[in-house]
C-alpha cells in the first residue's frame, strides 16, 4: 500500500491539502473539501465545512468542466478557493443540492 500523505506543520495531510494550506490563509476549519463519486447515473460532490452564513459557492459548466468556486460571503466576495472537475455529458438545470449541518451534497445526473 502507498501512503501519498505529506508532512506539513506536525501534521500528516495529502498533496492537495498541503497545496491548499500554503495557498490558502483562511483557517483550515474554514475552508471547505470536496470529494467526488460517481455511479452508472449520477455524479456526487460530497462537500464539507461548508456554511451558508460564511460562504458562497458559485457553479459554473463550459467545455465538459464543472467548476466550483467558493467565495467567503462578506461584502466583496471574496475567493476562497475553486476545483474543477471533468463531468461529461451533464445538465445544470438538473442539479439537486442536499444540504445537511455543515455540508452539502451536488447531486448532478448523467445525460444519456
Amino acid at each position: 500500500m502507498k501512503d501519498n500523505s505529506l508532512v506539513y506543520n506536525n501534521s500528516l495531510i495529502s498533496p492537495e491539502n498541503f497545496i491548499d494550506s500554503i495557498l490558502y490563509h483562511e483557517p483550515k476549519e474554514q475552508l471547505p473539501t470536496c470529494d467526488i463519486e460517481e455511479s452508472p447515473d449520477f455524479y456526487y460532490i460530497n462537500i464539507s465545512s461548508f456554511y451558508d452564513d460564511k460562504h458562497v459557492l458559485e457553479i459554473s459548466y463550459k467545455n465538459n468542466f464543472l467548476t466550483l468556486k467558493f467565495m467567503l460571503d462578506d461584502d466583496f466576495k471574496q475567493l476562497l478557493f475553486q476545483r474543477i472537475f471533468y463531468l461529461l455529458k451533464i445538465d445544470l438545470d438538473y442539479i439537486l443540492l442536499h444540504e445537511y449541518k455543515d455540508s452539502i451534497k451536488l447531486i448532478i445526473p448523467k445525460m444519456a
